[in-house]
């Protein structure tokens, strides 16, 4: 399956969102499928990074290809939002997955089979009405959240599956070592 993910934010960046979307990234490519990853451009032209430093700073694997898209900081991302689908369309993608409610709604209503990845509702007039755009649309696809009580996976309508807690195997064995050192587990929250 071709598979075109939009990504929120600038990579790299140390925001949680940034680490999902390219976890997700690599767990679709391992799976077979063909993964393009759209991504808002740096506002300088020449600052895209390169992919060994993606590699390295977020410890993946396996490699995609990653597609800057120019926006307009004074647009608030909705030109990346119309930019980005654009772009999947271009690719005959056969699914968009993204955490963008901009490009979630506008892919689901013109009826590309959509993803749209999200912890919260949005809070806010025109963030509600994304989502409802985006689940009133041709190409939503739905699934029902996972079953927190025993924080396993569980499959949800057409089998799929999200596995829970958010941790990354492939950086624990790091962390253990420094925790017995001292040096991990300590919050990084400061009050002020």
């Amino acid at each position: 399956m071709k598979i075109a993910m939009i990504a929120p934010t600038h990579l790299p960046a140390r925001r949680a969102n940034t680490l999902q979307v390219m976890k997700m990234a690599q767990a679709f490519s391992r799976l077979g499928h063909a993964v393009q990853l759209a991504i808002p451009a740096l506002p300088a032209p020449g600052e895209a990074v390169d992919w060994p430093t993606l590699k390295h700073f977020y410890g993946l694997q396996v490699e995609f290809p990653l597609t800057w898209v120019r926006v307009s900081h004074r647009l608030r991302r909705y030109d990346y939002g119309w930019k980005s689908v654009s772009w999947s369309r271009r690719q005959e993608a056969d699914l968009v997955y993204t955490r963008l409610p901009q490009a979630a709604a506008l892919a689901s209503w013109l009826g590309q089979a959509t993803v749209l990845e999200i912890h919260e509702l949005p809070q806010g007039t025109i963030g509600k009405w994304l989502v409802r755009r985006f689940a009133g649309g041709r190409g939503a696809r739905r699934r029902r959240p996972r079953d927190d009580r025993r924080g396993d996976a569980r499959a949800g309508p057409g089998g799929g599956i999200r596995r829970s807690g958010g941790v990354d195997a492939a950086r624990t064995h790091a962390r253990r070592g420094l925790a017995g050192r001292g040096i991990a587990g300590r919050s990084a929250a400061r009050s002020f």
